[in-house]
């Protein structure tokens, strides 16, 4: 499947003083930003799209928000809105994209202690008010009646990550290959190096934004898989963790932990 291109917690905030996420995606000079809010992960915050608000992507009106991590957090950034189609953009506090979902929230993300841009605008030609929040994230789950991965099912990450997860039989995929799946953004030239662990019988799998397998392991039990790779492109790197069926019986629940380096 092609993927679209484009977290207990003490979580503190910094307040962004310019628009440095805006003006590297649509080179608008830091005038066109009338300011930026402080938002602190885990919050609901309120807030609304029209005259006056930064220029997204799109080209169209924004919200930017800047917030620090104290720890490793998993999110899932949600904008939540009648008034039009939102687009959610996670950036590093350099501007580079972490991830952006054009179709909409839910946005998961498995984030190390740092600082990040949150971007909220619209693919709709509609303003209006939204909330955003972000509870704390888990992979899981499958909204998919055939079992296919969608955008909301995928979770996004950055080098310096490392957490675990555990898949189940309500997971996304076919009835004996249940999968999680992970995203980092690279440009070309990145280095990234990914270790796995996994406590049962898996498939594991690395894989480029064109969707070429760059490297792939079959685990025959619990043990652990790293590699190496550098981008020949700018692009999504996957990580891909199924399970497998022995002897007719599905290895579930699998337990696994990813780094990424």
């Amino acid at each position: 499947m092609k993927v679209q291109s484009r977290l207990t917690m003490l979580l503190a905030v910094s307040l962004l003083g310019g628009c440095s996420v805006v003006d590297k995606i649509t080179g608008n000079s830091s005038d066109t930003c009338k300011g930026a809010s402080a938002y602190t992960a885990g919050a609901t915050m309120a807030g609304t799209l029209g005259a006056g608000n930064c220029k997204g992507p799109t080209g169209t009106a924004g919200q930017l928000y800047s917030m620090t991590l104290s720890q490793q957090a998993n999110l899932q950034l949600t904008v939540t809105t009648t008034a039009f189609t939102p687009f959610v953009g996670l950036y590093t506090s350099a501007g580079k994209i972490v991830a952006e979902n054009l179709t909409g929230s839910p946005l998961k993300a498995f984030l190390p202690a740092g600082s990040y841009q949150v971007l909220v605008t619209r693919t709709s030609d509609k303003d209006g008010a939204f909330t955003l929040t972000s509870p704390t994230s888990a992979l899981g789950g499958c909204a998919s009646s055939i079992g296919s991965i969608s955008e909301s099912e995928i979770g996004v990450t950055i080098r310096g990550a490392s957490f675990g997860g555990t898949v189940t039989a309500t997971d996304c995929g076919a009835a004996n290959a249940k999968m999680h799946w992970y995203r980092v953004q690279l440009a070309t030239g990145d280095t990234i190096s990914t270790a796995l662990t996994v406590d049962r019988v898996a498939g594991l799998y690395l894989v480029n934004s064109t969707g070429t397998t760059i490297a792939s392991k079959e685990m025959t039990g619990a043990g652990s898989w790293s590699h190496t790779y550098v981008a020949t492109a700018d692009g999504y790197f996957s990580v891909h963790i199924e399970s497998r069926a022995v002897n007719g019986v599905n290895s579930l629940p699998l337990n696994y932990t990813v780094a990424v380096h």
